[in-house]
């Protein structure tokens, strides 16, 4: 079913779109988490320590005590979200409190795509999608324009990116370096590119984007000239000049599972990849110390969306949902249990452990789109001949 198919057939109650496909159970959020809990991420690298069904952090149970009560609405609250830990680590640190307060709330996981979101058994609420899809759900009138007024922030009060014309930013996944201390410091930056301060083998995904971005900041470049930098002529070679250096002592990994592995068995002595593996793989090692950038390098964030069904009956019960999913104890919360980053600029107080997005020195929002465009292209060939 095409798209624009999809987009028509979403708004008949006659469930056409779920005629023709099979369909995901709904499930319950409560047995949903214990269900995931030793499931498999699935399209994100999506994943949480062991304990994220275990009881609520204080932090988590203070999120409930600032929810809004609210109309019951006419149904049940039905998010659609990623399925595996990730999963879990919502149901614990978001969802749980918000329904033990409403009483209302239902999750369904799906692949991450508009196609796996047709088949989704039920008239869903709220979905948590990435980028690509919100741009083209909003595009196709599938997702409702968002009303800051009903979220009650201002742009300051989130991180850079956080409020889009048709969602809500649901977390930052984000990069870092893992390296040892030095003299009680983390490594900066500028000390992972230095193979005279560092002697040992680094790894890195074999995929050029977050890298080459990455790059450009440790080279001191501001952060909204880097993909300008990028696009021009010489730019991605510009960025991978400063591995040049490095290069005989680099390892490269398809996957951020198996740098996480290799990492947490000592086979690396320093990565740079997603902060959540990373901190994984810190955990798992014997002889760990902090080793995540410290919060004054610079910091490369992507972000998800939390977007509204169009002509979603429950659209108050979802704002109320949004509140309190963006209120700092819940954010926190989330943050300590899948090593994701808050979108919420006050939930970084007192969460440490983790890169600060305000508190670094420079911080930029990852752009997927812009690695779909001709300029991305040239930059991943650019990778490409480079790593040859």
């Amino acid at each position: 079913m095409s798209l624009r198919s999809l987009a028509f057939c979403l708004f008949r109650s006659a469930g056409c779109c779920r005629a023709q496909r099979p369909v995901l159970p709904l499930v319950p959020a409560a047995l949903l988490a214990a269900l995931l809990a030793s499931g498999p991420s699935l399209a994100q690298d999506q994943a949480t320590s062991s304990d994220a069904l275990a009881a609520t952090s204080e932090a988590t149970q203070q999120a409930s005590t600032d929810l809004v009560q609210i109309e019951a609405p006419e149904r049940d609250l039905l998010l659609v979200s990623w399925g595996g830990r990730y999963a879990a680590a919502q149901e614990a640190a978001l969802i749980a409190p918000f329904a033990r307060e409403q009483d209302t709330v239902k999750l369904v996981p799906y692949k991450g795509t508009l196609e796996s979101l047709e088949r989704v058994k039920g008239d869903w609420d709220l979905v948590d999608v990435e980028l690509e899809e919100l741009e083209e759900a909003c595009a196709l009138g599938l997702v409702a324009p968002l009303d800051p007024k009903q979220v009650g922030l201002q742009a300051g009060e989130l991180v850079p990116g956080a409020l889009h014309r048709c969602g809500l930013a649901s977390q930052a996944w984000s990069w870092s370096f893992y390296a040892p201390t030095l003299e009680g410091q983390a490594v900066s930056v500028e000390g992972f590119l230095d193979p005279e301060l560092l002697e040992g083998t680094r790894g890195l995904y074999r995929r050029p984007d977050g890298l080459l971005e990455m790059l450009l900041l440790s080279q001191g470049l501001p952060a909204d000239q880097v993909y300008a930098t990028l696009t021009a002529p010489g730019g991605p070679q510009k960025a991978l000049a400063a591995l040049e250096p490095l290069k005989d002592s680099l390892l490269w990994y398809h996957a951020s599972a198996d740098l996480e592995a290799a990492l947490a068995k000592g086979e690396l002595d320093f990565a740079f990849g997603f902060t959540a593996a990373l901190e994984r793989a810190r955990a798992k090692r014997e002889d760990a110390a902090p080793g995540i950038a410290p919060a004054r390098s610079p910091i490369l964030y992507g972000l998800d969306f939390w977007a509204i069904r169009a002509g979603s009956p429950n659209q108050e019960a979802a704002y109320a949902f949004l509140r309190h999913a963006i209120s700092p104890a819940a954010g926190a919360a989330f943050a300590r249990r899948l090593a994701y980053l808050p979108t919420r600029v006050q939930a970084y107080a007192g969460l440490v452990g983790l890169p600060s997005i305000p508190k670094a020195s420079q911080s930029l929002v990852f752009d997927r789109l812009w690695w779909q465009t001709p300029a991305g292209l040239v930059a991943t060939q650019a990778f490409e001949a480079w790593i040859d």
